[in-house]
């Protein structure tokens, strides 16, 4: 755990650095993704929030614009189902705070019904999206989006 933070702090510094040098956005943003994985995992909301809403600004996020995942955390495959080898799409309706974190997440279509709802409600939940951001660029809460998960073998 020690090694996460120290790894996410570093990260954060460098990204610090290199955007006060001036360096394109585009070009940081994969390291930025990893600092918000490396922050979510390390339980660091804010920190995973805030690499979330310069991301967003970076590339202009506002209405009309679908979310970007800027951190997906591991969606379980269901034992059962994967021993009889069943395959399904999860319709996910979401809403997001300004952060880009999931504040509300309910199934709006699944195949096989109540199959896979359990396992992808519970990744969900804990996924990061890019935020809105209104007419000045700030971020806001926004709904009205839908994610589907699909559930498949491995091939």
């Amino acid at each position: 755990m020690r090694n996460l933070r120290g790894a996410t702090a570093a990260l954060r510094q460098e990204l610090e650095l290199r955007s006060a040098a001036g360096q394109a956005e585009q070009k940081l943003q994969a390291r930025r993704t990893l600092l918000i994985k490396l922050a979510e995992e390390n339980g660091d909301k804010l920190t995973a929030g805030e690499q979330a809403v310069i991301v967003s600004k970076g590339i202009g996020m506002a209405a009309g614009k679908d979310p970007q995942i800027v951190y997906r955390a591991e969606t379980m495959y269901p034992p059962e189902q994967y021993r009889q080898r069943i395959e399904g799409d999860v319709e996910i309706a979401y809403s997001l705070d300004p952060t880009g974190a999931v504040t509300e997440a309910r199934i709006s279509k699944a195949a096989p019904p109540q199959v896979f709802d359990q396992a992808a409600l519970e990744s969900f939940r804990k996924w990061r999206f890019t935020p809105m951001l209104d007419n000045l660029g700030r971020p806001i809460p926004a709904s009205g989006f839908k994610f589907t998960l699909a559930f498949r073998m491995g091939r």
